[in-house]
């Protein structure tokens, strides 16, 4: 009897421990957008003079050429801006190093779109269709889709890059337009995800982090991001930051992207954890390694989940409750880049510091913006809400008397009452009000 039960414990142990294989789908679009999913796109550095080796180049037009060398997982491909024409005012032809090979005379002509505005002071350049490469892997190749962008907001009544005021207000992006795409069963559940390269580097598994600089530029991000969801079509509300871990169905996963193989494998996690008592009401989380090397992506997590020993941060969150009324409230925060450290031990158990009390606070900012004669400037008095633990609440909306359960995106439209603001001289003189805005 004894040996028999020791057997059927092993048989459990080694079934628990068992990995997870899901087939992976590439997925291209044509617009830069795909199912709801974000417009995401990184600068690309670049520079008048061609980067140093031995390259062949074509005859180039433009009085300014643009280099920009494109470093996408373990290729480099060489773009450069140019001309049809030199009399053209902006660029309107775009070379590319398609097979890497640092010869672009022996590369297609790239399709693009471009437009130029002397009264808008502004031009555009972007390749339409995207483009596609081979990405080298593990000795061998993936495909990947991008579009690449440029633009300029001119100053003054000339257009000139060779205008040191100009070349400095260009800037080069590059627009991932694919997916990878997959679908499991776990516990009962059907599971449907997409993977987003947000941060524009041919990769798909770059683990979300906390951005130190709350100012940041807004093309520059950290980590890529999965859409998860139950059953239904994934959406845009189903973002996760991308994380090497997934904590789902009350078991904590190792994360590994294999695009050869064209396979995500999920394996469990079952060693050196300690215990987080969670929020009420949270439905999604995530949680990055303060040395910024890992994270955790939780799913409907509950109230008590497992994460390895370590210091994290949190880096997003969703929470869905009910108030006294019966009205469904939906709250999204995420870091500023200040939030409480939390430190989870092996077999023991803390609380992570986050959600409520929530703290109003008021926010003045200035701002300035080119102009077709110069700089013009405003400024910008907005409400902010901040959770206990420092985060900043970036999404507040209301569906009211809602089952949880048909409380997609589309419901959220209900809301109650924006909060008032007055502005007063200390003689009680109203010098300004208004209100605000939930979203």
């Amino acid at each position: 009897m004894r040996i028999v039960t020791l057997a059927m414990l092993l048989v459990g142990i080694c079934a628990y421990a068992w990995a997870v294989d899901v087939p992976l789908r590439f997925q291209q679009y044509s617009d830069g957008s795909a199912n709801a999913m974000p417009w995401s796109a990184t600068r690309v550095p670049f520079a008048k003079q061609p980067p140093s080796g031995d390259l062949k180049l074509p005859k180039l037009k433009s009085k300014t050429p643009a280099y920009a060398l494109l470093k996408l997982g373990e290729a480099e491909f060489l773009i450069v801006l140019d001309s049809r024409s030199s009399s053209d005012s902006f660029y309107n032809r775009l070379h590319f190093d398609a097979n890497g090979n640092h010869d672009l005379t022996d590369d297609p002509e790239v399709s693009v779109e471009a437009s130029y505005s002397w009264w808008d002071a502004y031009a555009n350049i972007r390749t339409t269709p995207p483009l596609t490469v081979s990405l080298p892997a593990n000795g061998q190749s993936a495909p990947y889709s991008f579009m690449i962008q440029a633009y300029c907001s001119f100053t003054g009544f000339s257009a000139s890059l060779s205008r040191k005021e100009n070349w400095e207000r260009l800037t080069v992006l590059i627009v991932p337009s694919c997916l990878l795409t997959g679908e499991f069963d776990l516990g009962g559940e059907h599971y449907r995800f997409s993977l987003c390269d947000q941060d524009g580097n041919g990769k798909f598994d770059d683990v979300a982090s906390v951005q130190e600089d709350r100012n940041r530029d807004p093309y520059s991000t950290k980590g890529d991001v999965i859409y998860i969801s139950t059953g239904r079509q994934v959406e845009y509300d189903d973002a996760l930051g991308m994380s090497d871990k997934l904590f789902v169905q009350d078991t904590l996963y190792d994360v590994r992207i294999d695009r050869i193989a064209n396979m995500m494998t999920l394996t469990p996690v079952i060693q050196g954890l300690g215990t987080l008592t969670l929020p009420q009401g949270l439905q999604r989380l995530v949680l990055a390694r303060a040395d910024g090397k890992s994270s955790i992506a939780y799913l409907n997590p509950g109230q008590t989940v497992t994460a390895p020993a370590g210091d994290y941060r949190l880096h997003s969150y969703e929470i869905i409750r009910e108030d006294k009324s019966g009205n469904l409230w939906r709250l999204m925060a995420q870091s500023t880049g200040n939030e409480t450290v939390t430190k989870v031990a092996e077999n023991s158990q803390t609380a992570l510091k986050a959600g409520e009390p929530l703290r109003p606070t008021m926010k003045l900012a200035y701002y300035s913006a080119p102009g077709l004669l110069g700089w013009s400037g405003g400024a910008q008095f907005s409400f902010l809400l901040k959770g206990a633990g420092g985060e900043e609440v970036t999404s507040l909306l209301s569906a009211g008397k809602i089952s949880l359960s048909f409380a997609d995106a589309a419901k959220w439209s209900n809301r109650s009452k924006e909060p008032t603001y007055k502005i007063m001289t200390d003689d009680g003189e109203i010098v300004a009000q208004g209100q605000f805005e939930y979203g």
